[in-house]
Formats: structure tokens, C-alpha cells, sequence
């Protein structure tokens, strides 16, 4: 079993042991004591067949406590640095905790995770998604919005990670191969569906065209039988009409 090491940072009271309560125990603490010290907390998952105990590390994010900090960052894998949507000044702080993370892991590279928490406090949003969104974007890290009420979101941000982390270092060559042939296969799969919906909708097409040359045919016969019963088209009429003028005159 891999043993892996994640680490939450960002500002004090930005929900970083929320997060960890409701992924560890799935269970939402209302009113809870700010971290002052050291948590660790252990949870064992499987990703592409890889199983991982997970090592959750959460920080204190108060100013007194960060060079402790210092010392639990070493030997970091994985990092979801967290901020607040409702208060800026956590939005602001991410790249101190980057730096900090990266200062203390030098030749290494690390996941790194932004997570946007506290989503479901969105009408008193300061931080907009798409602000944070564009900030893990132009740096490479992955993006998700959070709530410690909200299990599901939690899960995912985690496996997420878990499964960058898997992708980039545990997968051997023929792991890696297999896997992007069945991505593959499933983008083939994809353009297959794709082709099929298309060329449904040609077919279709094709038997509307065929049903209006049908109808135009069938049009052109019923007004060549009108021809024989009434004496001709309009053009022939209109010469017999003329003719029979000048034989009058």
C-alpha cells in the first residue's frame, strides 16, 4: 500500500479542518476550535487499481503558529491550499502558501489542489469563481469549489488529487499506455456516437429530398392527366384560344 502525504494550508479560518472532519468522519462540527498545533488523520482509498493511505496534515493558518508550519511541510506529495469565497485576504494569501509549501520542498514536485471553499455561502461571494478558477488555471493546479457540508465535494477534490498524483508517479509505462488506450478507445467511442447522430440526421435529410423529387413526380403526373382531360397546359390552351380567334375574325 502507497503511503501518500497531503497537506491543507491558507489563512486561519478558512475551513481547512472542516474539510478534513466531514472527508475523515462525514460529519459537519458547527462550531469548532481553531487549530493551534498539529492534526493528522488517515483515510485508505483505492484509485486505478492503486491502493493509498492517505496522510492528511492540517495546519494552523494563524501567524503565531507558521513556523511550525515549516516543519510539517516537509516530504509533502500533495498540497490543497484553501481559501475562503466570502473573505479576499485568504484569496490574497495563496501564493504565501505556495512559496511556503515549495520553499520547503525544493527539487520536488508536488500536486497542488486550490480549493475554494465555503461555496455554499454564495450570496455573500467576494471571490468569484472565475477569479479563482483563472488563478489555478495559469498556474497549472486543479480547481474546486467546496463545502464542508458537502460530502460529495470533498470526495472529489481528494480523488482528484489522488488520482494526478497516481497518474504522474505510481503508473508504470505499461500502465500509463493502457490507460490512455482507453481513453482512447472511449474518445473513438465518443466520435463513433458522434458519426452515427450525423449520419442519422444525412439519412434523413437524403429521404426528405427523396419524398419531395416523389411528390414533385407525382404532381407532374396528376398535371399531365389534367392535360389529357381538359385539352393541354395552359401554354397549349392559351394557342388554341389564339387560334380560334383568328378563324372567327
Amino acid at each position: 500500500m502507497e503511503k501518500i502525504k497531503i497537506i491543507l494550508v491558507g489563512d486561519g479560518g478558512v475551513g481547512k479542518t472542516c474539510l478534513i472532519s466531514q472527508y475523515i468522519s462525514n460529519s459537519f462540527v458547527l462550531n469548532h476550535i481553531m487549530t493551534t498545533g498539529i492534526d493528522k488523520q488517515y483515510k485508505e482509498i483505492e484509485i486505478k487499481n492503486k491502493k493509498l493511505k492517505i496522510e492528511i496534515w492540517d495546519t494552523a493558518g494563524q501567524e503565531q503558529y507558521r513556523s511550525v508550519n515549516k516543519l510539517l511541510m516537509k516530504n509533502t506529495q500533495i498540497a490543497l491550499v484553501v481559501y475562503d469565497i466570502t473573505n479576499e485576504k485568504s484569496f490574497n494569501e495563496l501564493n504565501y502558501w505556495i512559496n511556503l509549501v515549495k520553499d520547503n520542498n525544493k527539487e520536488k514536485e508536488i500536486i497542488f489542489g486550490i480549493a475554494a471553499n465555503k461555496s455554499d455561502l454564495f450570496e455573500n461571494q467576494i471571490v468569484s469563481r472565475e477569479k479563482g478558477k483563472k488563478f489555478a488555471d495559469d498556474n497549472s493546479y486543479l480547481f474546486f469549489e467546496t463545502s464542508a457540508m458537502d460530502y460529495k465535494s470533498i470526495d472529489n477534490a481528494f480523488n482528484k488529487l489522488c488520482e494526478a498524483f497516481v497518474n504522474k508517479f505510481l503508473l508504470n509505462k505499461n500502465e500509463k499506455s493502457e490507460n490512455n488506450e482507453n481513453d482512447n478507445k472511449n474518445k473513438n467511442i465518443n466520435n463513433k456516437n458522434d458519426g452515427n447522430e450525423k449520419e442519422k440526421e444525412n439519412n434523413v435529410k437524403y429521404m426528405n429530398s427523396v419524398n419531395n423529387q416523389h411528390n414533385i413526380v407525382l404532381n407532374h403526373k396528376d398535371h399531365q392527366k389534367d392535360v389529357k382531360v381538359k385539352g393541354g397546359c395552359c401554354l397549349k390552351k392559351k394557342k388554341k384560344n389564339e387560334e380560334n380567334e383568328k378563324i372567327k375574325k
